[in-house]
């Protein structure tokens, strides 16, 4: 028996169910696009390997860190120093998993097992976690290589007052669901378990969780402009929902574009909620909407524009009352001006008649 559209996505991604099961709504099923939707989030997990021999004390390490450079924060860390020697050989370019399972199955020398505790804490601790994240986040791969070398021999030495010290490293960034494969040693059944029990609130935040820490896809977008009918700008708020374009030319874009429309009674345009608004001058608005789990749209616009939206209660009363004190000032501008033009006619008609009877005399 083959297996479902949701354990196949959660064997090749890593994904969690949750997310699966609601990417997999969202795609209609389409396994492979929620896969291509997966694969555009955001590398933001820094993998860390690093092999290290204490000369003088005869212990050699192997370590794996993974940390989150977006939330600044340990994801993992995966430590074994050991008196074997052969620790020294590992070839750092073989997979991360390999080398995550010639971790498990080198045991912590007793002896040498505080260099590890030790060292977890430290790469834990605000003070060294943030030196090496900006590092890793703005250094090319040579100075950084120079970096690390300073930077955690600085700390074996605190450790262990060793300072002749040989290390190696390989630095790479990947995304959430990549880091998931080395994080499980597999896929397990209870991935499958039914979550049916839970309350739609629940759902919402496991999704709302996990999306959080993989990032977002934001998609640039456009608002339906509608200067007759339109809601003001102004007057919309978090949870309202207004029509936009995709106007994003990326190939998952285009994707989303598509599958997004296909929901829609009109393929012009794609209802999205509000998700946030702010100001980024006295003359512009960001307006973040969001499509579904981990997709968003950006827009900027004027602050004085009228969009395609839905509102209701007072604010459609206040929408109305603002458009006719706009219209009313309109008509009281061009009501003056014509008043000021026949003050003008009149004067020059009075100037003239003067005139006239000045000539008579």
């Amino acid at each position: 028996m083959g297996k479902s559209s949701l354990q196949q996505l959660i064997d090749e991604t890593s994904v969690d169910p949750q997310l699966a099961k609601s990417m997999l709504i969202f795609t209609g099923g389409d396994v492979e696009g929620a896969k291509m939707i997966l694969s555009t989030f955001e590398k933001n997990i820094g993998c860390l390997l690093i092999k290290f021999s204490l000369q003088s004390t005869k212990a050699y390490g192997l370590s794996i860190i993974l940390i989150n450079l977006n939330q600044a924060k340990l994801e993992k860390f995966y430590c074994t120093v050991s008196e074997n020697q052969e620790i020294s050989s590992i070839d750092l370019l073989k997979d991360v998993k390999e080398i995550k399972q010639v971790i498990n199955y080198t045991p912590n020398n007793p002896e040498f097992a505080y260099i590890s505790t030790a060292l977890e804490t430290k790469i834990s601790s605000p003070q060294y976690l943030e030196k090496l994240i900006n590092a890793c986040k703005t250094k090319a791969t040579e100075s950084l290589n120079e970096y690390l070398i300073n930077f955690f021999g600085a700390i074996l030495n605190e450790i262990t007052t060793e300072s002749n010290i040989i290390f190696k490293f390989r630095y790479e960034t990947m995304d959430p669901f990549a880091m998931g494969k080395i994080i499980s040693d597999a896929i397990k059944d209870e991935n499958e378990k039914d979550t049916s029990t839970q309350s739609d609130n629940q759902k919402d935040s496991n999704i709302q969780a996990q999306t959080a820490s993989i990032g977002y896809i934001v998609l640039e977008c456009e608002p339906i402009y509608s200067p007759i009918k339109g809601i003001d700008v102004s007057l919309l708020q978090e949870g309202d929902y207004i029509k936009v374009k995709i106007s994003d030319d990326r190939e998952i874009a285009q994707y989303l574009g598509r599958l997004l429309e296909a929901s829609e009674d009109n393929n012009q345009y794609i209802n999205a909620k509000i998700n946030s608004k702010e100001m980024l001058d006295e003359n512009l608005f960001k307006i973040i909407v969001e499509f579904g789990p981990g997709i968003l749209g950006k827009i900027i616009c004027g602050i004085d524009v009228k969009i395609e939206a839905d509102i209701s209660g007072e604010r459609v009363e206040k929408a109305k009352q603002k458009s006719m004190q706009i219209k009313g000032k309109g008509t009281k501008k061009k009501s003056l001006g014509i008043n000021a033009i026949l003050i003008i006619i009149a004067g020059l008609i009075i100037i003239f008649m003067i005139m006239m009877v000045l000539m008579t005399i």
